[in-house]
């Protein structure tokens, strides 16, 4: 994805040429081992910036079959400039100024992203088409049953200073990470990661009013990598608090 300014090149993609003026924001999508190929149509130098983001065929594979597609029956359709909504949306949550703070980007919010990107791939970016269906599984059709939810968060609830992911959560109700995200978020009105992201915050909020444990233990016990990320100090909240 372009996030830089303006440029004009030429690109070559599996022999197609493309001879875009690119804007931030357009998207490229190169499928694996395809042949690529990028010319200035400047006389003097010019500088483009761009995020690539590179997901693992394995990992695609393994969204596809989540999804109910035969990966084997699946094929990629590389594009080279224009506007991809979607993937410009994931690929926005990966530029540097939105990961300041690094210790939220773990383990569950970079398979969410992944997940979600290789899904809009294989929506909009294959030879399935945008009429492509994705069905959910029949015992979860209207959300995470009752006791399934309770499962679910009893677990997060026992392993929140752990770098959950994705995979690991999902497989508590063994499903696959794409039917999981979906489901548990017509079940809790959140994703995973936003679920998780704010048990953390309650956890640490918890932790810092009802103990005098240092922060960087504080941190540690909630999840958070480094005590930074809590965004206040144990002594103003204890003030607060009372």
């Amino acid at each position: 994805m372009s996030v830089g300014r303006r440029y004009r090149l030429e690109k070559r993609l599996d022999g197609h040429v493309y001879r875009p003026s690119g804007v931030r924001g357009d998207v490229a999508v190169v499928p694996a081992g395809v042949p690529t190929e990028f010319r200035s149509r400047e006389r003097e130098p010019q500088e483009v910036e761009s995020l690539v983001v590179r997901l693992e065929p394995a990992f695609v594979r393994k969204v596809a079959e989540g999804a109910d597609v035969e990966p084997d029956r699946v094929e990629l359709v590389g594009v080279l400039g224009g506007r991809g909504a979607g993937i410009e949306r994931i690929a926005a949550s990966l530029l540097p100024e939105q990961l300041e703070n690094e210790g939220l980007f773990d383990g569950l919010y970079a398979d969410s992203l992944a997940t979600a990107l290789a899904v809009n791939l294989l929506r909009n970016h294959s030879s399935l088409g945008r009429s492509a269906a994705y069905k959910a599984e029949p015992e979860f059709q209207g959300g995470l049953p009752k006791a399934v939810l309770r499962g679910v968060t009893e677990y997060v609830e026992e392993h929140l200073a752990r770098d959950l992911t994705l995979t690991e959560v999902s497989g508590v109700v063994h499903m696959s990470p794409f039917h999981f995200s979906r489901m548990f978020k017509l079940s809790a009105d959140l994703s995973p990661h936003q679920y998780v992201l704010r048990r953390r915050v309650e956890r640490a909020k918890d932790l810092l009013v009802n103990t005098n444990l240092p922060l960087h233990e504080v941190a540690r016990l909630s999840g958070f990598t480094d005590q930074s990320h809590l965004g206040t100090s144990p002594r103003s909240l204890r003030l607060a608090s009372g």
